[in-house]
Formats: C-alpha cells, structure tokens, sequence
C-alpha cells in the first residue's frame, strides 16, 4: 500500500488515510482504552501536520488535545481511542475543521446544540 499520495499545490505527500489504522490496544487503571499507536502511524500524523503546514499547538488543538499530549502521542505513548478516530475520519474526509469546532464549542457543551442541528 502506497503510505502517501502527492499534493499537487505543496509538492509534500499526505499520509494515506487508511493507514492510520495498525494499533494495539491498551487497558489502563480508569479503563480507558488507549491505542499505541505504530512507529507508521506515528510518522504518517508527523506527516500530516508538516503537510498542513502546523505546528503541534495548531494541529492537535483540532482534536481537543494539548500540545504536549500530542508531542508525547507522536513520539509514541498511547492515544485515546477517542482522539484516533476523530484524525482517522478527518484524513478520510469524513469530519472537517468546521465539525470538529461545532462539537468542541462551549454551546455543544451547555446543551444549546441539539442533535442533528
């Protein structure tokens, strides 16, 4: 499988988006279940970001997540399962910026957005 397919405007390539898929899972003391992620899926969300041209701060704030949880996911520590499949549907297209704002806005969390809204 071809883990990166070319920008045209940037000239860098962008991770393939189902490659962000190999990942063990993790329990922990609160049982969350956490995914390590692979050293591949580790290089292909680097990749992403530098596509994007974003620092980490930039990148991961999108998925709820602090720069320094994301420094320490990519270098390997393991990820919410939550947090995996939110950047797996962002590289499939299937959630943007503009869905992960709504979901991550203050009203969403008062309760002023209803389902299906």
């Amino acid at each position: 499988m071809n883990m990166h397919m070319k920008n045209k405007t940037s000239g860098y390539a962008a991770p393939d988006p189902n490659a962000v898929c190999d990942a063990a899972a993790v329990k922990t003391a609160d049982q969350f279940t956490l995914r390590r992620i692979t050293a591949r899926d580790q290089h292909l969300i680097c990749d992403l970001r530098h596509v994007m041209r974003e620092n980490q701060t930039q990148f991961w704030r999108r998925f709820g997540v602090t720069q320094t949880q994301g420094s320490r996911f990519e270098r390997g520590r393991p990820v919410p399962l939550a947090v995996l499949m939110l950047i797996r549907l962002y590289l499939l297209h299937s959630i943007d910026d503009r869905d992960l704002q709504q979901v991550g806005c203050a009203q969403f969390d008062a309760g002023g957005v209803s389902p299906g809204a």
